[in-house]
Protein backbone atom coordinates (compact mmCIF):
# COMPACT_ATOMS: atom_id res chain seq x y z
CA UNK A 1 0.00 0.00 0.00
CA UNK A 2 0.83 3.28 -0.76
CA UNK A 3 2.38 5.68 2.03
CA UNK A 4 0.40 9.62 1.68
CA UNK A 5 2.30 11.90 -1.11
CA UNK A 6 1.33 14.86 -2.59
CA UNK A 7 -2.02 14.55 -4.00
CA UNK A 8 -1.73 14.14 -7.76
CA UNK A 9 -3.02 15.62 -11.00
CA UNK A 10 -5.76 13.01 -11.34
CA UNK A 11 -6.83 13.39 -7.65
CA UNK A 12 -6.85 17.39 -8.19
CA UNK A 13 -8.47 16.59 -11.38
CA UNK A 14 -10.50 14.13 -10.78
CA UNK A 15 -11.66 14.07 -6.95
CA UNK A 16 -15.80 14.52 -7.97
CA UNK A 17 -14.76 12.41 -11.45
CA UNK A 18 -13.58 8.99 -9.87
CA UNK A 19 -12.93 6.97 -13.01
CA UNK A 20 -13.45 9.72 -15.27
CA UNK A 21 -12.18 9.85 -18.66
CA UNK A 22 -8.91 8.13 -19.74
CA UNK A 23 -6.88 11.29 -20.62
CA UNK A 24 -6.62 12.04 -17.07
CA UNK A 25 -7.22 8.43 -14.69
CA UNK A 26 -5.26 6.47 -16.63
CA UNK A 27 -1.57 8.70 -16.64
CA UNK A 28 -0.46 6.73 -13.68
CA UNK A 29 -0.83 3.56 -14.96
CA UNK A 30 0.43 4.67 -18.60
CA UNK A 31 3.48 5.99 -16.64
CA UNK A 32 3.91 2.42 -15.06
CA UNK A 33 3.55 0.71 -18.05
CA UNK A 34 6.36 2.80 -20.29
CA UNK A 35 8.50 1.68 -17.73
CA UNK A 36 8.27 -1.49 -19.01
CA UNK A 37 9.93 -3.38 -22.48
CA UNK A 38 7.71 -5.04 -25.27
CA UNK A 39 8.75 -8.33 -23.23
CA UNK A 40 7.01 -7.13 -19.95
CA UNK A 41 10.91 -6.71 -18.49
CA UNK A 42 10.95 -3.47 -16.17
CA UNK A 43 13.52 -1.47 -17.18
CA UNK A 44 15.45 0.17 -13.70
CA UNK A 45 17.61 -0.25 -11.68
CA UNK A 46 19.62 -3.70 -12.42
CA UNK A 47 17.09 -4.77 -14.85
CA UNK A 48 19.73 -4.75 -17.45
CA UNK A 49 18.09 -1.91 -19.76
CA UNK A 50 20.16 0.43 -21.53
CA UNK A 51 18.61 3.72 -23.05
CA UNK A 52 20.16 6.68 -25.26
CA UNK A 53 20.76 10.06 -23.96
CA UNK A 54 19.05 11.55 -26.06
CA UNK A 55 15.36 11.06 -24.37
CA UNK A 56 17.24 12.67 -21.19
CA UNK A 57 16.06 15.86 -20.18
CA UNK A 58 17.86 19.04 -18.46
CA UNK A 59 16.52 19.23 -15.31
CA UNK A 60 15.75 22.95 -14.37
CA UNK A 61 15.61 24.76 -11.52
CA UNK A 62 12.10 23.75 -9.69
CA UNK A 63 11.35 27.89 -9.73
CA UNK A 64 11.74 28.05 -13.54
CA UNK A 65 8.67 29.03 -15.30
CA UNK A 66 7.49 26.75 -18.19
CA UNK A 67 4.27 28.82 -19.20
CA UNK A 68 1.55 30.69 -18.16
CA UNK A 69 -2.65 29.91 -18.28
CA UNK A 70 -4.50 33.46 -18.00
CA UNK A 71 -0.99 34.97 -16.24
CA UNK A 72 -1.18 32.03 -13.49
CA UNK A 73 2.51 30.44 -13.72
CA UNK A 74 3.26 26.50 -13.87
CA UNK A 75 6.94 25.69 -13.04
CA UNK A 76 8.92 23.11 -13.15
CA UNK A 77 8.17 22.59 -9.81
CA UNK A 78 4.83 21.89 -10.48
CA UNK A 79 5.58 19.13 -13.06
CA UNK A 80 8.36 17.61 -10.14
CA UNK A 81 4.89 17.40 -7.98
CA UNK A 82 2.88 16.18 -10.61
CA UNK A 83 5.56 13.51 -11.06
CA UNK A 84 6.20 12.55 -7.61
CA UNK A 85 2.19 12.28 -7.38
CA UNK A 86 2.87 9.24 -9.87
CA UNK A 87 6.02 7.64 -8.70
CA UNK A 88 6.43 8.40 -5.12
CA UNK A 89 8.84 11.47 -3.79
CA UNK A 90 12.04 8.77 -4.34
CA UNK A 91 11.39 8.01 -7.54
CA UNK A 92 13.84 6.20 -9.78
CA UNK A 93 16.48 9.31 -8.51
CA UNK A 94 18.43 10.65 -10.96
CA UNK A 95 18.43 7.71 -13.29
CA UNK A 96 18.84 8.09 -16.91
CA UNK A 97 15.76 5.58 -17.12
CA UNK A 98 13.45 7.88 -14.96
CA UNK A 99 14.88 10.89 -17.46
CA UNK A 100 13.79 9.45 -20.00
CA UNK A 101 10.04 8.64 -18.67
CA UNK A 102 9.59 12.31 -17.73
CA UNK A 103 10.87 13.86 -20.76
CA UNK A 104 7.78 11.24 -22.50
CA UNK A 105 5.54 12.26 -19.50
CA UNK A 106 6.07 16.18 -20.16
CA UNK A 107 3.76 17.10 -22.79
CA UNK A 108 1.23 14.99 -20.91
CA UNK A 109 1.82 16.61 -18.66
CA UNK A 110 1.55 19.78 -19.47
CA UNK A 111 -2.21 18.93 -20.84
CA UNK A 112 -2.77 18.10 -16.80
CA UNK A 113 -1.59 21.03 -15.74
CA UNK A 114 -3.17 23.52 -18.09
CA UNK A 115 -6.86 21.95 -17.43
CA UNK A 116 -5.83 21.64 -13.57
CA UNK A 117 -5.30 25.66 -14.01
CA UNK A 118 -8.31 26.50 -15.88
CA UNK A 119 -10.88 24.23 -13.47
CA UNK A 120 -9.23 26.15 -10.86
CA UNK A 121 -9.41 29.66 -12.24
CA UNK A 122 -13.59 28.71 -13.37
CA UNK A 123 -14.20 27.11 -9.75
CA UNK A 124 -12.48 30.40 -8.15
CA UNK A 125 -14.79 32.94 -10.33
CA UNK A 126 -17.81 30.41 -9.53
CA UNK A 127 -16.92 31.30 -6.08
CA UNK A 128 -16.85 27.91 -5.22
CA UNK A 129 -14.91 27.35 -1.92
CA UNK A 130 -15.37 24.30 0.57
CA UNK A 131 -15.34 24.73 3.57
CA UNK A 132 -12.68 24.07 6.38
CA UNK A 133 -15.02 20.78 7.93
CA UNK A 134 -15.56 19.42 4.36
CA UNK A 135 -11.25 19.71 3.46
CA UNK A 136 -10.38 17.79 6.99
CA UNK A 137 -13.15 15.38 6.75
CA UNK A 138 -11.36 14.35 2.76
CA UNK A 139 -8.32 14.44 4.09
CA UNK A 140 -9.51 11.97 6.76
CA UNK A 141 -10.78 9.58 4.43
CA UNK A 142 -7.93 10.05 2.30
CA UNK A 143 -5.57 8.76 5.10
CA UNK A 144 -8.16 6.11 5.75
CA UNK A 145 -7.19 4.39 2.53
CA UNK A 146 -4.12 5.34 2.54
CA UNK A 147 -2.66 4.31 5.82
CA UNK A 148 -3.26 1.06 8.26
CA UNK A 149 -5.57 1.98 11.12
CA UNK A 150 -2.46 2.69 13.41
CA UNK A 151 0.14 4.59 11.66
CA UNK A 152 1.33 7.78 12.80
CA UNK A 153 -0.04 10.08 10.25
CA UNK A 154 1.94 13.11 11.25
CA UNK A 155 5.12 10.81 11.33
CA UNK A 156 4.21 9.61 7.84
CA UNK A 157 3.92 13.36 6.85
CA UNK A 158 7.06 14.24 7.92
CA UNK A 159 9.00 11.37 6.56
CA UNK A 160 7.54 12.53 2.80
CA UNK A 161 8.28 15.97 4.02
CA UNK A 162 5.07 17.16 3.79
CA UNK A 163 2.76 19.12 6.08
CA UNK A 164 -0.87 18.67 6.60
CA UNK A 165 -1.14 22.23 5.39
CA UNK A 166 0.06 21.62 2.28
CA UNK A 167 -2.16 18.46 2.00
CA UNK A 168 -4.91 20.77 3.18
CA UNK A 169 -4.68 23.09 0.22
CA UNK A 170 -4.45 20.76 -2.18
CA UNK A 171 -7.68 19.31 -1.37
CA UNK A 172 -9.41 22.32 -1.14
CA UNK A 173 -8.00 22.55 -4.64
CA UNK A 174 -9.77 19.48 -5.99
CA UNK A 175 -12.51 19.84 -3.84
CA UNK A 176 -13.35 23.76 -5.43
CA UNK A 177 -13.26 22.12 -8.60
CA UNK A 178 -15.17 19.07 -7.45
CA UNK A 179 -18.19 21.71 -6.21
CA UNK A 180 -17.99 23.90 -9.31
CA UNK A 181 -18.40 20.82 -11.52
CA UNK A 182 -21.68 19.50 -10.11
CA UNK A 183 -23.48 22.79 -11.08
CA UNK A 184 -22.34 22.47 -14.59
CA UNK A 185 -24.95 21.96 -17.46
CA UNK A 186 -25.41 18.26 -18.05
CA UNK A 187 -24.34 16.76 -15.21
CA UNK A 188 -27.36 14.20 -13.94
CA UNK A 189 -28.52 12.26 -11.05
CA UNK A 190 -30.25 9.27 -13.05
CA UNK A 191 -33.13 7.98 -11.67
CA UNK A 192 -34.34 4.04 -10.83
CA UNK A 193 -35.94 4.24 -14.22
CA UNK A 194 -33.01 5.62 -15.72
CA UNK A 195 -30.53 3.02 -14.39
CA UNK A 196 -32.92 0.26 -14.94
CA UNK A 197 -32.84 0.81 -18.64
CA UNK A 198 -29.24 1.03 -18.65
CA UNK A 199 -29.27 -2.24 -17.24
CA UNK A 200 -31.48 -3.38 -19.66
CA UNK A 201 -30.23 -2.26 -22.41
CA UNK A 202 -26.76 -3.19 -21.35
CA UNK A 203 -27.43 -6.43 -19.50
CA UNK A 204 -24.48 -8.57 -21.88
CA UNK A 205 -21.88 -6.32 -19.45
CA UNK A 206 -23.17 -7.67 -16.64
CA UNK A 207 -22.62 -11.78 -17.26
CA UNK A 208 -20.10 -13.41 -14.88
CA UNK A 209 -17.92 -16.57 -16.18
CA UNK A 210 -17.54 -19.31 -13.67
CA UNK A 211 -14.93 -19.11 -10.82
CA UNK A 212 -13.52 -20.83 -8.16
CA UNK A 213 -12.13 -19.55 -4.88
CA UNK A 214 -9.10 -21.39 -3.94
CA UNK A 215 -6.38 -21.65 -1.30
CA UNK A 216 -3.04 -23.29 -2.16
CA UNK A 217 0.19 -24.31 -0.94
CA UNK A 218 3.31 -24.40 -3.24
CA UNK A 219 6.42 -25.76 -2.70
CA UNK A 220 8.96 -23.11 -5.07
CA UNK A 221 11.50 -25.05 -7.70
CA UNK A 222 13.84 -23.08 -9.48
CA UNK A 223 13.98 -23.88 -13.61
CA UNK A 224 16.37 -25.95 -14.29
CA UNK A 225 16.00 -27.71 -10.30
CA UNK A 226 17.59 -30.90 -10.58
CA UNK A 227 16.39 -34.40 -10.13
CA UNK A 228 17.30 -34.85 -6.20
CA UNK A 229 15.95 -31.11 -5.59
CA UNK A 230 12.66 -32.37 -7.44
CA UNK A 231 12.41 -35.32 -5.23
CA UNK A 232 13.06 -33.48 -2.02
CA UNK A 233 10.66 -31.26 -3.44
CA UNK A 234 7.76 -33.78 -3.65
CA UNK A 235 8.56 -35.54 -0.21
CA UNK A 236 8.10 -32.27 1.32
CA UNK A 237 4.84 -31.16 -0.60
CA UNK A 238 3.36 -34.91 0.39
CA UNK A 239 4.40 -34.99 3.89
CA UNK A 240 2.54 -32.08 4.11
CA UNK A 241 -0.75 -33.19 2.08
CA UNK A 242 -0.68 -35.96 4.80
CA UNK A 243 -0.42 -34.04 7.38
CA UNK A 244 -3.73 -32.23 6.12
CA UNK A 245 -5.54 -35.32 5.13
CA UNK A 246 -5.19 -36.68 8.36
CA UNK A 247 -6.22 -33.85 10.24
CA UNK A 248 -3.05 -33.35 12.02
CA UNK A 249 -2.21 -30.36 9.90
CA UNK A 250 -4.41 -27.11 9.30
CA UNK A 251 -4.15 -25.99 5.27
CA UNK A 252 -4.11 -22.08 5.95
CA UNK A 253 -1.30 -22.56 8.87
CA UNK A 254 0.61 -25.05 6.88
CA UNK A 255 0.87 -22.49 3.93
CA UNK A 256 2.33 -19.88 6.36
CA UNK A 257 4.93 -22.09 6.98
CA UNK A 258 5.80 -23.48 3.86
CA UNK A 259 4.50 -21.77 1.22
CA UNK A 260 6.41 -20.69 -1.14
CA UNK A 261 3.92 -18.21 -2.49
CA UNK A 262 3.30 -14.99 -1.32
CA UNK A 263 -0.33 -15.95 -0.52
CA UNK A 264 1.07 -17.95 2.13
CA UNK A 265 0.75 -14.84 4.09
CA UNK A 266 -3.04 -15.24 4.09
CA UNK A 267 -3.09 -18.59 4.10
CA UNK A 268 -2.72 -19.82 0.97
CA UNK A 269 -6.14 -17.63 0.07
CA UNK A 270 -5.87 -16.80 -4.00
CA UNK A 271 -9.63 -15.14 -4.34
CA UNK A 272 -11.54 -15.43 -6.86
CA UNK A 273 -10.42 -16.77 -10.19
CA UNK A 274 -11.54 -17.40 -13.84
CA UNK A 275 -10.49 -19.99 -16.70
CA UNK A 276 -7.69 -18.79 -18.24
CA UNK A 277 -6.01 -16.94 -15.29
CA UNK A 278 -3.80 -19.54 -13.89
CA UNK A 279 -1.39 -21.86 -15.71
CA UNK A 280 -3.51 -25.25 -17.35
CA UNK A 281 -2.20 -27.94 -14.63
CA UNK A 282 -3.14 -25.46 -11.86
CA UNK A 283 -6.76 -24.61 -13.83
CA UNK A 284 -7.45 -28.13 -14.74
CA UNK A 285 -6.88 -29.27 -11.04
CA UNK A 286 -8.65 -26.36 -9.07
CA UNK A 287 -11.80 -26.48 -11.48
CA UNK A 288 -12.12 -30.14 -11.11
CA UNK A 289 -12.69 -29.80 -7.03
CA UNK A 290 -15.80 -29.46 -5.42
CA UNK A 291 -16.41 -27.36 -2.63
CA UNK A 292 -14.24 -28.26 -0.29
CA UNK A 293 -12.20 -31.07 -1.94
CA UNK A 294 -8.35 -31.11 -1.58
CA UNK A 295 -5.82 -31.92 -4.42
CA UNK A 296 -3.52 -34.17 -5.47
CA UNK A 297 0.02 -33.04 -5.60
CA UNK A 298 -0.14 -30.52 -8.64
CA UNK A 299 3.51 -30.16 -10.31
CA UNK A 300 3.55 -26.93 -12.50
CA UNK A 301 6.44 -24.88 -13.90
CA UNK A 302 6.29 -23.44 -10.21
CA UNK A 303 6.69 -26.35 -8.51
CA UNK A 304 4.75 -28.89 -6.57
CA UNK A 305 1.01 -26.95 -4.99
CA UNK A 306 -1.81 -28.67 -2.66
CA UNK A 307 -4.94 -27.23 -3.79
CA UNK A 308 -7.88 -26.07 -1.65
CA UNK A 309 -10.94 -25.32 -3.23
CA UNK A 310 -13.76 -23.07 -0.75
CA UNK A 311 -15.60 -21.56 -3.06
CA UNK A 312 -17.57 -21.59 -6.63
CA UNK A 313 -19.68 -19.23 -8.25
CA UNK A 314 -21.61 -20.53 -11.49
CA UNK A 315 -21.60 -17.94 -14.84
CA UNK A 316 -24.57 -15.62 -15.38
CA UNK A 317 -25.92 -12.99 -14.58
CA UNK A 318 -25.79 -10.20 -11.92
CA UNK A 319 -28.54 -9.25 -10.76
CA UNK A 320 -29.94 -5.25 -11.20
CA UNK A 321 -30.21 -5.03 -7.45
CA UNK A 322 -26.40 -6.22 -7.05
CA UNK A 323 -24.77 -3.61 -9.44
CA UNK A 324 -27.77 -0.85 -9.62
CA UNK A 325 -25.41 1.37 -7.43
CA UNK A 326 -22.49 1.10 -9.33
CA UNK A 327 -24.45 1.65 -12.59
CA UNK A 328 -25.44 5.01 -11.34
CA UNK A 329 -22.27 6.15 -10.18
CA UNK A 330 -20.54 5.07 -13.49
CA UNK A 331 -24.34 7.47 -15.04
CA UNK A 332 -22.87 10.61 -12.90
CA UNK A 333 -18.87 10.22 -13.69
CA UNK A 334 -19.92 9.84 -17.16
CA UNK A 335 -22.09 13.23 -17.18
CA UNK A 336 -19.59 15.06 -15.34
CA UNK A 337 -16.82 14.10 -17.35
CA UNK A 338 -18.99 15.16 -20.19
CA UNK A 339 -19.41 18.49 -18.35
CA UNK A 340 -15.98 18.55 -18.01
CA UNK A 341 -14.69 18.23 -21.86
CA UNK A 342 -17.32 20.87 -22.89
CA UNK A 343 -16.16 23.28 -20.07
CA UNK A 344 -12.41 23.20 -21.07
CA UNK A 345 -13.15 23.06 -24.54
CA UNK A 346 -14.68 26.39 -24.07
CA UNK A 347 -11.78 27.77 -21.21
CA UNK A 348 -9.27 27.11 -23.98
CA UNK A 349 -10.72 28.66 -26.83
CA UNK A 350 -10.64 31.84 -24.54
CA UNK A 351 -7.44 31.29 -22.78
CA UNK A 352 -3.98 33.04 -22.88
CA UNK A 353 -1.61 29.89 -22.60
CA UNK A 354 1.99 30.98 -23.13
CA UNK A 355 5.10 28.83 -23.04
CA UNK A 356 8.12 30.41 -22.22
CA UNK A 357 11.63 29.82 -24.34
CA UNK A 358 12.36 27.08 -21.03
CA UNK A 359 9.02 25.66 -21.72
CA UNK A 360 9.30 25.63 -25.49
CA UNK A 361 12.65 23.33 -24.73
CA UNK A 362 11.58 21.40 -21.82
CA UNK A 363 8.17 20.66 -23.20
CA UNK A 364 9.41 19.64 -26.96
CA UNK A 365 6.74 17.82 -28.36
CA UNK A 366 8.20 15.19 -30.60
CA UNK A 367 8.00 11.09 -30.83
CA UNK A 368 8.24 8.80 -28.15
CA UNK A 369 11.92 6.89 -28.62
CA UNK A 370 11.84 3.46 -29.21
CA UNK A 371 11.47 0.60 -26.64
CA UNK A 372 14.56 0.66 -24.35
CA UNK A 373 16.89 -2.01 -25.59
CA UNK A 374 17.61 -5.08 -22.85
CA UNK A 375 20.76 -6.57 -22.79
CA UNK A 376 20.32 -10.38 -22.97
CA UNK A 377 19.22 -12.30 -19.84
CA UNK A 378 17.34 -8.63 -19.01
CA UNK A 379 13.46 -9.80 -20.21
CA UNK A 380 12.27 -13.46 -18.77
Amino acid sequence: MNAISRLSLSVLLCLALAGCGKDDSSVDQEAADSMQTPGGATVGPGSGGQIGTAAVAEQLPPETVLLTVNGAEITQGDFDEALAGMFGRAGLGNSPQFAAIKAQMMPRLEKQLVDRTLLQQAASEAGSTPTDEEVVAKFEELVKARLPKDADVDAELKRQGLTRDELYADIRKGMAIEKMVEGLPGVVNPTDEEVRAHYDANVLNYQTPERVKARHILIKLDRGATDEQKAEARKKIEGLLAQIKSGEGDFGKLAGEHSGCPSGAKGGDLGYFGRGQMVPPFEKAAFGLEVGGLSDVIETDFGFHIIKLDERQKAGTRPFDEVSASIKQQMQQQSRQRAVNTLLTDLKGKAEIKKTRAGEKAIATKPAPPPFPVQPGGAK
